[in-house]
């Protein structure tokens, strides 16, 4: 269209090739101006992509570290369902006993509960590591927030 009228001016002061070049550089320049959402969607699709690509080159170079990264993660993994298992006996017991013992119970339950909520941000990671790698990165600005929350003077 533009090329059209940059014609029909350029005819009328004779010099067809500049107006044609002029409207050219102006269309690129508004077009260079316009940011759309496609545009938007294709750079953050693209963007997704080389995060998935980089974390499987990582997983791919590190292979040899393989062992060891599952025997922590299960290390974490154990430490932390143990934590849960046993906070959760001793509130079922907590129950059936007396009130002196129960509220003993209920206190070293309590006491899991804080070591269940320090282990909670790394176990995350774990997780998303072996079940959820292509969304990692999503994952672990959550999980590193969890795991390094500082708990107020009222917790």
């Amino acid at each position: 269209m533009l090329s059209g009228i940059g014609s029909v001016v350029g005819k009328m002061l004779g010099t067809d090739k500049a107006v044609e070049k002029t409207f050219d550089v102006a269309e690129r320049m508004i077009d260079k101006l316009v940011y759309t959402s496609e545009e938007k969607a294709d750079e953050k699709a693209n963007a997704a992509r080389e995060a998935r690509g980089m974390i499987v080159e990582w997983v791919n170079a590190t292979s040899g570290s393989r062992l060891a990264r599952r025997i922590i993660a299960l290390a974490f993994t154990f430490c932390y369902l143990s934590l849960f298992m046993i906070a959760t006996v001793f509130d079922a017991v907590a129950v059936f006993i007396s009130e002196a013992n129960a509220k003993l119970m209920s206190a070293a339950s309590d006491s899991l509960d804080g070591r269940i909520d320090i282990l909670s941000g790394a176990v995350m990671l774990i997780l998303a590591f072996y079940f959820a790698a292509p969304q990692l990165p999503k994952i672990a600005d959550a999980a590193i927030a969890k795991f390094t929350q500082r708990k107020s003077a009222n917790d």
